[in-house]
C-alpha cells in the first residue's frame, strides 16, 4: 500500500487543540463479507481500505433499526441509540471522525494518492 508514508505523517498531524493523535485512536477500516466492518490498529498490506460509504450504510441500518425495532436480519433490536465508530477512521477517501451535530462521518484529512 502506497499510503503508509502518508498515514504515518498523519499520526503526527495536530488537530484543532494541537494535541497529537494517540495511535490507539486511529482505526484502519476494512470490510470483510463474513465479519462486516473491522477497525484495526495497523495497516494490512494485502487488503484495500473500505470506503466511508460502508460506514455510512452501517449507520443507516442502525437508524432504521431504531425506527422499526428490527435489525437488518429482521430480528428484534434492543438498541436505543446509535453506535458509530468514534475513533479517527482511515478509509479509502481519507481520515474521518463521527460528528454528532451532523449525525455523519466528516472528513478531517485527505490522503494523497500515489500512482
Amino acid at each position: 500500500m502506497n499510503n503508509k508514508i502518508e498515514l504515518n505523517a498523519w499520526r503526527t498531524f495536530n488537530l484543532q487543540n494541537q494535541a497529537k493523535v494517540d495511535d490507539n485512536s486511529i482505526k484502519y477500516m476494512y470490510c470483510d463479507n463474513s465479519e462486516g466492518l473491522v477497525g484495526v490498529l495497523t495497516i494490512i498490506n494485502h487488503l484495500e481500505l473500505t470506503s466511508i460509504e460502508a460506514l455510512r450504510e452501517e449507520i443507516k441500518e442502525q437508524k432504521k433499526a431504531l425506527e422499526t425495532g428490527f435489525d437488518s436480519d429482521g430480528k428484534p433490536s434492543c438498541d436505543d441509540e446509535l453506535y458509530p465508530w468514534e475513533d479517527h477512521l482511515v478509509c479509502r477517501e481519507g481520515v474521518f471522525i463521527w460528528d454528532w451535530n451532523s449525525d455523519d462521518y466528516v472528513l478531517i484529512r485527505e490522503m494523497l494518492r500515489r500512482g
